[in-house]
């Protein structure tokens, strides 16, 4: 955010990648408001979309655990 601060930008959000409430997503967003960002999303939390993705992404991960 400092560095887009810093090359003249105004408007800026920053997008939370974490999957869950807490200190660390807190901190976060509290440096990111600090530096000049305009906006931090929630994390993500429990939404459809990062379930399937997590599960997809476990399915893979499984089927090269099974012999064959």
């Amino acid at each position: 955010v400092r560095a887009f601060r810093a090359e003249g930008r105004r408007h800026i959000a920053v997008a939370s990648f974490f999957l869950a409430p807490g200190f660390l997503p807190d901190r976060a967003a509290e440096l990111a408001i600090e530096a000049g960002a305009v906006a931090v999303s929630e994390p993500l939390g429990a939404h459809p979309e990062v379930a399937r993705a997590i599960l997809a992404r476990y399915a893979v991960g499984a089927v090269e655990l099974v012999p064959v």
